[in-house]
């Protein structure tokens, strides 16, 4: 029954869900109403290892007439949630199609505590600046057309979603000569960053700049911008599914996970002569770089140094050592990129880079920054 106003209006109230495509928890369980503007919200992560349990994105609903406070209690369920609170006091937020903006909590104990001024309609709260399934193919729909980008499925996930690959070359330059870059973003699920800057390389190499059709008549790219979609789409942290694959660290070659086999196929037909895993990550000093090439690493940090302006510095990432004994399919980790370097040749490279500190301009401009000083450093090196 609807509550009266004393004009005879009706009095707004507050929803606050998980359930679209990328929410997070998408459990109406696990969204609890305490009073008519306060809700406790329990994140989902599908197996509590918080070093990658920083997914929350709901929506608060308002019905009201003019903006009202409304406040979300995240509690975090990981089995030391603790360890990484001070990283959950900053989340993201836009009213309808707006701009996100940031927004900062209070922490205590493992919960982290937002009030919001909502206006009315429907605003999304993200711990990450959201970068759903949808959008992804919003975005491929929109390079319908282009000369220099092809769009094609190359597989499926265990859900029947598409998994993409955007092939970008000079078209008027035979291929026989150019070198062969795949890059791969959102693996882990929560790294909304690494989609951002998947899709500002696109656009950047696409757009006309004379050092991007020198890059375009020199290079085949292979942007994969989503090869977990399922995880993404149900807005898991890390894995494709409950006890599903992790792209990273678990052993692609073992699982029977459909976007894992997607992968393999596909690189074993592309053949790249460089693979470029692009992630974000959770931390307020340091970004991340690594390579299986020395000198590779060596020449790209001396063209892209540690970036004093936005408070960032570099952490390199250590190699690990391949297992000594025993079948490749019995290892506990052999990721996608570890395949590449081991069974196809190939050269890896790893970024990582954190939204703190970042407007949405610094995280573009950081992306295409790192593309040139990579192409740069591999023509370097030869």
């Amino acid at each position: 029954m609807a509550n009266g106003t004393g004009n005879g209006g009706l009095l707004g109230e507050f929803a606050v869900t998980g359930r679209f495509d990328g929410g997070n928890p998408q459990r109406s369980s696990d969204i609890v109403k305490v009073d008519e503007a306060t809700f406790d919200v329990f994140p989902y992560s599908e197996d509590g290892d918080d070093n990658y349990m920083f997914r929350a994105d709901v929506r608060v609903c308002s019905s009201h007439r003019e903006p009202r406070p409304v406040t979300l209690r995240f509690e975090w369920r990981a089995w030391r949630a603790e360890r990484y609170m001070d990283l959950r006091d900053t989340f993201f937020c836009r009213h309808e199609e707006g701009e996100w903006k940031l927004v900062r909590g209070r922490v205590e104990g493992n919960v982290t505590t937002l009030t919001l001024v909502i206006p009315p309609g429907e605003t999304e709260v993200s711990m990450n600046a959201g970068y759903n399934y949808e959008r992804l193919q919003t975005y491929v729909r929109s390079l319908r057309g282009n000369p220099d980008a092809s769009a094609r499925i190359i597989g499926f996930s265990e859900e029947s979603r598409n998994i993409w690959c955007l092939t970008l070359t000079d078209g008027n330059v035979p291929d026989g000569g150019k070198r062969k870059l795949m890059a791969i973003g959102r693996v882990h699920p929560y790294e909304t960053a690494s989609s951002y800057c998947i899709e500002a390389m696109v656009n950047y190499l696409l757009g006309g700049d004379p050092r991007a059709k020198e890059l375009m008549s020199k290079f085949v790219f292979h942007f994969i911008p989503m090869p977990n979609p399922d995880g993404v789409y149900n807005g898991l942290c890390k894995l494709t599914k409950e006890n599903g694959l992790d792209f990273s660290h678990g052993n692609i070659l073992a699982s029977k996970d459909k976007a894992g086999k997607t992968l393999l196929s596909f690189a074993r037909v592309a053949k790249p002569d460089y693979v470029l895993d692009v992630h974000s990550l959770m931390d307020r000093e340091y970004d991340q770089v690594g390579s299986s090439d020395e000198r590779l690493l060596g020449r790209f940090m001396n063209l892209m140094p540690d970036q004093a302006d936005v408070g960032r510095r570099w952490t390199i990432l250590k190699q690990r050592g391949r297992e000594a004994l025993g079948p490749k399919e019995k290892r506990t980790d052999y990721g996608f990129t570890s395949f590449c370097v081991e069974e196809l040749g190939a050269t890896k490279f790893v970024l990582g880079f954190s939204w703190f500190g970042r407007s949405f301009d610094k995280m573009e401009k950081t992306a295409i920054k790192a593309l040139n000083a990579l192409a740069s450093a591999i023509m370097g090196v030869g």
